[in-house]
């Protein structure tokens, strides 16, 4: 992982170092400066030293690194890149924290003692009242999980969810609009979610001229149904490539559409993604199609090992040039000598020019899509 830089923080916990040191990366939320929720948070949660503290979203870890010099933390988080920065930092500093990869928080099927959580403003809000939800059922009676969102955040439909269900939210502080509230667990509690298995869906969708089933969930790329670009891969890899008995990855694989859709003649496709909720519905996903596949959760290509005659790739090009580039170095470390990599990407984005690799050709351009091939 190419890390961007790093984030140094006073700290005035005792006994303790003076100054909190963090590693940031692309593909983290907020690499360049410290949230304002995460900070309002540990200012103002001090648990005990014996207390058990969930810490929902670790991203990069500072909250978590903040609660795991107090007590000890637990952070849950659904992405493979955040969740090493998350570890890496808490070790580093000292803090007792363990890092879970999860699909949902509701996995984690143990107590705590309290809980806090700074949403990621990016989450489906259905997808947030989960992890409040999740978060609130994980407490013991009595517990309280402090949240901190700013109202445009989803701030305010989260503290109505958590009033609806009784946790009667209380503002603790607030600064640059972001507001913390206590909710409190009530004593009795059921959670509003659904539980973590009836979280997802099927999409049926033609690929390839066949009809096929997706398993989706809500915060993924393109739930409904496959994008253009995915699409135009899979065609132009189906007609140009030789797939019978070809070894492939599918790397930053979603839920599964292009692994699923090349790997019928392939041999023991394998699918990797940096998202956990995104490798849980490829799971399901080929499982439904009744195709033997391996399914990894890992930052680029961390997970396999290789050597691929063929990796396809639609990459998360809003994850930043440091993921990208990560995913592309990754795809050529697992290449066969003679293998190829195919990807496509929108066409201003002009990756051929700049790809890692001895040979790259352009093999389609298609509504303002590339698709390109790229070897050595």
């Amino acid at each position: 992982m190419h890390t961007t830089g790093e984030l140094r923080l006073v700290s005035n916990v005792e006994p303790g170092p003076e100054e909190l040191v963090f590693e940031t990366a692309d593909g983290v939320h907020s690499p360049g400066g410290f949230r304002t929720a995460e900070l309002l948070l540990a200012e103002v949660v001090e648990p005990e030293p014996d207390e058990r503290v969930l810490v929902v979203d670790g991203n990069y870890g500072v909250l978590a690194t903040a609660m795991g010099t107090l007590a000890r933390a637990t952070a849950t988080e659904g992405n493979a890149r955040r969740a090493t920065l998350c570890r890496r930092n808490a070790e580093r500093n000292g803090a007792d924290v363990d890092v879970e990869l999860v699909a949902d928080v509701a996995e984690l099927n143990r107590p705590f003692d309290r809980a806090v959580y700074a949403p990621y403003p990016y989450d489906p809000v259905r997808v947030a009242r989960w992890k409040l939800a999740d978060a609130l059922a994980l407490v013991r009676p009595a517990g309280t999980v402090h949240l901190a969102a700013a109202p445009e955040d989803g701030g305010t439909r989260l503290v109505d969810a958590a009033a609806e269900w009784g946790g009667d939210p209380e503002r603790v502080t607030r600064s640059e609009g972001v507001r913390v509230h206590r909710v409190h667990r009530p004593a009795e509690f059921a959670s509003p979610a659904p539980p973590p298995a009836e979280r997802y869906r099927e999409v049926s969708d033609a690929l390839l001229g066949e009809e096929r089933t997706f398993v989706t969930r809500p915060g993924l790329f393109s739930p409904d149904g496959v994008d253009r670009g995915t699409r135009l891969l899979a065609e132009t890899v189906a007609r140009e490539a030789t797939l019978d008995g070809a070894r492939l990855l599918d790397i930053a694989c979603g839920y599964g559409a292009l692994g699923t859709a090349l790997g019928g003649a392939a041999t023991t496709p394998s699918l990797t993604d940096a998202s956990r909720p995104a490798t849980a519905c490829a799971e399901r996903t080929v499982r439904r199609a009744g195709l033997r596949a391996s399914v990894h959760t890992a930052d680029a290509a961390d997970g396999v090992t290789g050597p691929f005659d063929l990796v396809v790739m639609n990459p998360p090009t809003h994850a930043g040039r440091g993921v990208t580039d990560d995913l592309f170095r990754g795809a050529r470390s697992v290449l066969a000598t003679d293998g190829r990599l195919w990807l496509v990407y929108n066409e201003t984005l002009a990756y051929e020019d700049s790809l890692p690799f001895s040979a790259v050709e352009v093999v389609r351009r298609e509504a303002g899509y590339t698709v390109a091939r790229a070897r050595g």
